[in-house]
Order: C-alpha cells, then structure tokens, then sequence
C-alpha cells in the first residue's frame, strides 16, 4: 500500500473514534467512582490502579469535563454524563491524576 493511501486510512479509523458516542447515563446516588469502574475503566485500567499522567492544560474540571462531553479519536462523547455525576466523575478522575 502506499505511504499516503496508509496513512489516510489510519486517519479515517482514528476520526471514526470522534463520532461515537456512548448513551450510558449514571444511575441516582452513583459515585464518580461507580461512574468511572462502569464506563471508564475498560480502557483506562492499568495494573488495578487508575492513574492518569495529565499535562497541566488537562489537569482542571472544566478540561475533563469537555474531554468526558466531546470525546476525542478513539474515546466516544458521554453526553448523557451531566450536572453532579459529571463533576462527581470529574472530581473522582482528577483524584486519581497526576499532573507531568
């Protein structure tokens, strides 16, 4: 395959990541912890600890909120993630963060 033919197909699989969502809504009373162990930590597990290294651009509420709300290449959007279980879930990811 040709290098330019190779890497538009790699960008055409990454953006497909943009588009997707995901219509999970948390249940009443559910922690950003039971939030994040339902819908989060199938891809951001890693050795049992959930650890996040965040530039000091992502490390804010309002930063992960927009990353949780919009979704980015391969993470769908999470619209229905809103008011307090998105601060909540916010709150929970930023407490398991450390900032490079």
């Amino acid at each position: 395959m040709k290098p330019m033919h190779l890497l538009t197909s790699l960008t055409i699989i990454g953006l497909m990541g943009c588009a997707r969502t995901n219509d999970f809504t948390p249940p009443p009373g559910a922690t950003g912890e039971d939030t994040f162990k339902s819908v989060c930590a199938s891809c951001h597990e890693s050795k049992g600890e959930y650890t996040f290294e965040l530039d000091e651009k992502m490390s804010n509420q309002d930063a992960i909120a927009m990353k949780i709300a919009k979704g980015s290449m391969g993470m769908p959007s999470f619209l229905n993630i809103q008011g307090q279980a998105l601060t909540d879930l916010t709150t929970y990811v930023l407490s398991q963060s450390k900032t490079q």
